[in-house]
């Protein structure tokens, strides 16, 4: 595991020789550029999860239709979508940052080049996330999360420059930055409050004792869709915007195209609505797939549960749906007001666009560290119980 984490912590440094990045060029895409512009590994695992998200999304809607996709499909499906996504991006990063070619001659094999280069680093990565998967912990959250860190190491440090070397009003860039850091923790409070909440419904079993019944419950988190969400829709947006762009770099004539570039930023209001619209739909989507009411009662009624005062069967479904639902959409306004109160700092702080990204990061830190400390307590419960049932 700490190999795997080292090979992708070294190829997030390893900068591609034949990319030339201006300090201007870089400022203006640092938005949505995940990771550093000139890194093998600057595409990451932003297209795995925007197809990720496509394909539940589908799979979700077909299977209320009756039709379910087995798991083998999905892999293949969000696989090959994840390969799409990233030749775009990767494509879309070629032709807006080689502008001049520096090891051959022709600039469209230069910017070819450059192309299968992120492709290239981007397979590498779903790989050792695989790896990870099968031999460490965390799996390909892990490598989100080194992202996320290595993204909010490197704002701290441009922050702390600015403040020291180059603000002539420093008070007053203290004074926004202590709201940004006020916002950040305040979203991490909740986020840490919503993943360790949840709905408990007491279940009825056959065959155990009435006195048990309090230790007996069904549990729906108060966040289902937890730090997912948050991570789908940083990818997906991003992913979404290269498309725009790539499309007006076509069709330039277009004033549609043109319209929707300018407005969807992170830094106009039209985007940032449309983002946290985003993120509330994901939300949602999620939380459905991750927790299934048909199936949860379905299960229940084989086994003859109950909840307490409620009819198994088609009652426990709406229950249990209506909580999921309603616990998805409060949990999704909630940090979508956090959200919107820093991206909202973007249109009356322009010099400060990667400043008022630390509250997304920190709160998807959180998210994501509850999630480690669960898998974590689980493989140390599992270890005790493996000591505990040794015969040997």
């Amino acid at each position: 595991m700490c190999f795997i984490l080292a090979v992708y912590i070294l190829g997030k440094n390893i900068p591609i020789p034949f990319i030339e990045v201006t300090k201007e060029t870089g400022r203006d895409l640092s938005y949505f550029l995940l990771g550093n512009q000139q890194s093998v590994f600057a595409i990451d695992l932003a297209p795995w999860m925007s197809a990720s998200i496509i394909v539940q999304m589908m799979t979700l809607a077909a299977g209320r239709h009756g039709a379910r996709s087995s798991a083998i499909t999905m892999q293949r499906q969000i696989r090959g979508l994840a390969l799409l996504f990233a030749s775009v991006s990767a494509g879309l990063r070629a032709v807006m940052l080689v502008e001049e070619p520096v090891m051959f001659q022709d600039l469209f094999l230069e910017r070819l080049l450059v192309g299968i280069v992120l492709v290239a680093g981007t397979c590498l990565v779903l790989w050792l996330s695989e790896q990870n998967k099968s031999k460490g912990l965390g799996g390909m959250i892990l490598f989100i999360f080194i992202n996320i860190l290595f993204q909010a190491v490197r704002i701290l440090q441009v922050s702390v420059k600015t403040i020291i070397f180059e603000t002539a009003d420093r008070m007053r860039f203290l004074g926004i930055y202590a709201l940004i850091l006020l916002i950040a923790a305040v979203g991490m409070i909740l986020m840490y409050v919503l993943e360790h909440r949840e709905h408990r419904f007491p279940v009825q079993r056959v065959m155990i004792d009435s006195s048990m019944e309090q230790s007996n419950y069904l549990a729906i988190k108060a966040n289902p869709a937890g730090a997912q969400a948050l991570m789908y829709v940083m990818a997906f947006y991003m992913v979404l915007y290269y498309l725009l762009m790539l499309l007006h770099m076509v069709f330039s004539q277009s004033t549609v195209f043109g319209y929707l570039v300018a407005h969807l930023s992170l830094d106009q209001p039209v985007g940032i609505l449309t983002y946290l619209l985003l993120y509330m739909f994901v939300s949602v989507g999620l939380a459905s797939v991750q927790i299934n009411p048909v199936d949860i009662s379905e299960q229940m009624q084989r086994r003859g549960d109950c909840i307490k005062g409620i009819r198994p069967g088609k009652e426990t479904e709406k229950l249990i749906r209506r909580t999921v639902l309603s616990s998805a959409v409060s949990s999704a306004l909630i940090m979508s007001c956090v959200l919107g109160s820093a991206l909202a700092l973007r249109i009356f702080f322009p010099m400060l666009q990667d400043e008022v990204m630390l509250p997304l990061y920190l709160i998807i830190m959180t998210g994501i560290s509850q999630m480690l400390a669960a898998e974590i307590k689980a493989v140390y419960t599992l270890d005790h119980y493996e000591q505990l049932l040794d015969l040997n």
